[in-house]
């Protein structure tokens, strides 16, 4: 069979005619159509690939539902002016283009779930689309490229991180900019054309919109202009530079000038100075315990606490797992030669800015266990997967590309890798599924949905939430408001009234009840206790109420009804005191010793029968 890599035999010439004379007819004709088959096969394993696990993603996305962060998200954006909202530096992240998509959505549907998650799944979507496109402009469409396509697609990294809105919102646009960047500028790398240049820059610019992390799509532009140019280290870095210099400089004006409306909005936030030897500890458990293991498709078993981590393998996983690294890296270095001395570079240096961004803004949080979250190493993944292949297989130089080589050892090795690494990667993904529902939040909103439509006009205390809604991290903000205002509902929160409920742990609104309130003294006069008439009267509890939200209740009993006005400290409370006998329940925030009741100039009088303050708990009132 004839070799159809070589090159095309010099055409025979009919005498006289100057024209070629028709080769001989190949007996072996259909071999040569054979690259036309494998590229079409490639392409539709690449499909069947991505298909498989979008429409995997999207049916655990649609079970997930809000979290943490993302009842925050949600409430400022039904409560704050579009402009504030979308500009704010949210926990040190400027992110206008995911808060502009979050204002959006929480005005068409607030809290709907599935109108959040299908955005999300049409731009994963397009990442694995501008993924495989980059693939296919550096090196063809070659089997080859499926290994570091699924460790992309299949990541379980980006599969459990992402299903946190909060994060996808960030990680998901991210990979889409980072593709999109690095293919437009590979292409101009190809061609010399400007406006894939200029495309490049765009697509970085949209990825800062979303998350300031996108400032590391400009190294990683040029770490890969390094290693698809010819010649020794030195010689590559001076000709990246000089050939390409006007880019770079446009890239240098974005960063400074994202730098410098990052600045302008950042708070500054005082933190303890921090250990080296903690930042070694969060080293290791980025990169050993999470980076590595879930990269290479492990750890084929996951936990989750308060943020989204992956339980620390056993030994072995972890001492099998750096075997392979090594051997992979010294495999690609015997391949690539100073092609992969840069691409393993690139990955390392990459993911030396995670580790050292984690130590400046998160280490002093709750230490270096927080080197477990996957969220803080899953954008590495395309950068890993991109490296691999700029270290095995040598890019194209042009935007002619070639057909599909015939397979080789290279191709079979890499193919098996792809099916063990898939395999792997399923069995995590399979492992971590039933933990990523948040059944629990959707059945306290959906509760306390349901009761409060039911019972229009209730006064609910304002209280903290569980902490699988939203952690006590979050202090003033981790409520209920927080959590279920956004839907409009016809109630109201820590309002004056006689009927004050609270939710409980299910989300259904209780009667208050106040266990071990501070009481006031009986009242001086007899029957009565404390005579509120124009005069005023002042009630001393026997000390001081603690420092904190609490709920005042007044008893009291009056001949008809009267507005007066509730006093503590420096809080005014108007109020209506009804007919009868009733009870008065009152939020106030830092309390204090002295209850004053003026009811202003007006004949009528009221008794405050007993007064006691306290914090409040779901009850039989």
């Amino acid at each position: 069979m004839r070799n159809v890599e070589s090159g095309p035999a010099e055409p025979a010439v009919l005498e006289g005619t100057g024209h070629p004379v028709p080769p001989p007819a190949d007996p072996d004709a259909p071999a040569a159509a054979e690259p036309g088959y494998r590229t079409h096969a490639v392409i539709l394993a690449a499909v069947v690939l991505a298909a498989a696990m979008t429409v995997w993603h999207a049916v655990v996305m649609l079970r997930g539902y809000f979290w943490q962060d993302d009842f925050l998200y949600v409430y400022r954006a039904a409560t704050q002016p579009l402009l504030e909202y979308v500009l704010q530096n949210y926990n040190g992240h400027a992110m206008p283009g995911q808060f502009l998509l979050v204002w959006l959505v929480t005005r068409w549907a607030p809290l709907n779930w599935p109108s959040v998650v299908l955005p999300l799944i049409a731009l994963q979507v397009l990442a694995y689309v501008l993924f495989w496109r980059l693939l296919v402009r550096l090196f063809g469409v070659r089997p080859e490229i499926l290994l570091p396509f699924a460790v992309v697609v299949v990541s379980p990294l980006a599969f459990i991180a992402s299903n946190w809105w909060a994060y996808a919102l960030q990680l998901v646009p991210f990979q889409v900019a980072l593709a999109g960047a690095l293919h437009a500028h590979v292409r101009y790398l190809q061609t010399g054309n400007r406006r894939n240049a200029v495309a490049g820059v765009l697509w970085t610019v949209g990825g800062l919109l979303f998350w300031e992390k996108a400032l590391l799509i400009v190294p990683v532009a040029f770490a890969v202009t390094i290693a698809l140019t010819e010649g020794g280290l030195v010689w590559r870095l001076v000709a990246a530079w000089s050939r390409h210099r006007r880019l770079w400089i446009w890239y240098a004006v974005v960063v400074v000038a994202y730098v410098s409306l990052y600045v302008r909005t950042a708070t500054e936030v005082e933190s303890p100075p921090v250990r080296g030897r903690d930042v070694g500890t969060l080293a290791e458990r980025m990169l050993f315990d999470t980076f590595l293991p879930g990269v290479l498709g492990g750890p084929w078993r996951v936990r989750f606490s308060a943020t989204t981590a992956l339980d620390v393998p056993p030994i072995w996983i972890l001492v099998a797992s750096a075997v392979l690294a090594a051997v992979v890296v010294a495999v690609g270095l015997w391949a690539g030669r100073t092609r992969a001395v840069v691409a393993w570079a690139l990955l390392l240096g990459y993911l030396a800015c995670e580790v050292g961004l984690v130590a400046a803004f998160r280490l002093h949080f709750i230490g270096p266990i927080i080197g477990q979250d996957v969220r803080y190493v899953a954008d590495a993944v395309p950068i890993a997967a991109l490296c691999g292949a700029l270290a095995f297989w040598t890019p194209v130089r042009s935007e002619t590309l070639p057909p599909a080589p015939r397979p080789g050892r290279s191709t079979i090795a890499a193919l098996a890798l792809g099916v063990v690494f898939i395999i792997g990667a399923t069995v995590t993904m399979a492992a971590a599924t039933p933990h990523m529902d948040q059944d629990y939040a959707r059945s306290y909103v959906r509760t306390a949905t349901q009761a409060l439509r039911d019972q229009p006009g209730t006064v609910l205390y304002d209280g903290s939430v569980p902490a699988d809604l939203m952690i006590g991290a979050f202090g003033d903000d981790a409520r209920v408001s927080r959590v279920i205002g956004p839907l409009a509902l016809d109630i109201g929160f820590d309002q004056p009234t006689g009927d004050l409920r609270i939710l409980d742990d299910t989300g259904t609104p209780q009667p208050v009840t106040l266990p071990d309130p501070l009481t006031a003294p009986t009242g001086p006069v007899r029957d009565c206790g404390y005579l509120a008439d124009r005069h005023g009267v002042d009630v001393t509890f026997p000390t001081e109420p603690p420092k904190a939200r609490q709920v005042l209740r007044i008893g009291y009993y009056a001949g008809r009804s009267v507005v007066g006005t509730v006093i503590v400290g420096d809080l005014r409370f108007r109020v209506t005191f009804e007919a009868g006998v009733h009870r008065l329940f009152i939020t106030v925030q830092d309390p204090t010793q002295i209850v004053s009741i003026d009811l202003g100039d007006t004949k009528t009088a009221v008794c405050v029968t007993d007064l006691v303050i306290g914090s409040p708990r779901p009850g039989a009132g």
